[in-house]
C-alpha cells in the first residue's frame, strides 16, 4: 500500500520478470493489484472489515493509475512499463513482450475488456511463433 509512486498512485520502479529492466511496470502493478484484493479477502474473513476496506480502496486506486498512466490509446495497448524521471517527461516502455499479458491474469481487468482484448491482439500479432511448433515468444 505505501510502496507507491506519490503522484501517480503506481507501484514503485522495480525490476521486470527477467530482470533487465528497472520501471513502473503492467506487470508489477497487476500483481499488486490481485495482492492487495487477496489481501482484502483475508483480513475480511477474520473481521477486520476497516483494512478490507483500505485494501480494496488501494486496488482500486492502483486499477485507474494503471488504465491511465499504463495503457497507451494510441497504441491499443498496455506499455510493458513507464520511468517518471525526476525532471522531464515520463519515459513510457513501448515494446510489446508477454509481460503485458499480466493486465487481466490478476484480475486488474477482466478478459473481455476492450483494453486487454486490445492488448492480447498485440501480443499475438507480434509474439506469436509461425512455425510448426507455435508458441508464443517472451519478446
Amino acid at each position: 500500500m505505501n510502496y507507491r509512486e506519490g503522484a501517480t498512485g503506481l507501484p514503485l520502479a522495480s525490476y521486470d520478470l527477467w530482470e533487465e529492466r528497472y520501471e513502473v511496470l503492467t506487470f508489477t502493478a497487476a500483481a499488486v493489484y490481485g495482492g492487495l484484493t487477496a489481501a482484502a479477502g483475508f483480513v475480511e474473513a477474520f473481521g477486520e472489515l476497516e483494512w478490507a476496506e483500505d485494501y480494496r480502496q488501494g486496488a482500486a486506486t492502483l486499477r485507474e493509475a494503471a488504465c491511465h498512466h499504463l495503457y497507451l490509446q494510441e497504441s491499443h495497448c498496455f506499455a510493458r512499463g513507464i520511468l517518471f524521471p525526476e525532471e522531464g517527461e515520463p519515459v513510457v516502455d513501448r515494446v510489446v513482450d508477454a509481460s503485458i499479458c499480466g493486465s487481466y491474469l490478476f484480475g486488474l481487468l477482466p478478459p473481455d475488456d476492450p483494453r486487454v482484448a486490445e492488448t492480447v491482439q498485440r501480443v499475438r500479432e507480434r509474439l506469436w511463433c509461425a512455425t510448426s511448433v507455435g508458441g508464443l515468444a517472451r519478446l
